[in-house]
């Protein structure tokens, strides 16, 4: 499908919306800690793991940290066929901490 990358400020525009999954890749402290309102968390050796059950018709949106593991993530995801988003610069860039 695609590999696309998307900027902190327009995140916006995807929350709440049926078509799109926001995944937070970081681990469960992490994300319990603080997150992107509406992210689900599928840390990243379970998502690499498990992604392939996940329906295809959506655009997932994916960060990690700082953005690489979410970009390594997406990429995955995208060469099997999904619509992927990564968040550039991570939750840190959200300024979201």
């Amino acid at each position: 499908m695609s590999l696309g990358t998307i900027c902190p400020g327009d995140i916006g525009r995807f929350l709440g919306r049926s078509d799109c999954v926001i995944i937070d890749v970081r681990d469960e402290t992490a994300y319990r800690h603080a997150h992107i309102p509406g992210a689900v968390n599928i840390p990243y050796k379970k998502l690499i793991g498990t992604f392939c059950c996940m329906p295809a018709d959506r655009i997932y949106i994916l960060y990690c940290e700082h953005g690489g593991t979410s970009l390594m993530a997406a990429r995955r995801m995208s060469e099997c066929g999904y619509e992927t988003l990564s968040l550039i610069g991570g939750f840190l860039a959200c300024g979201r901490h």
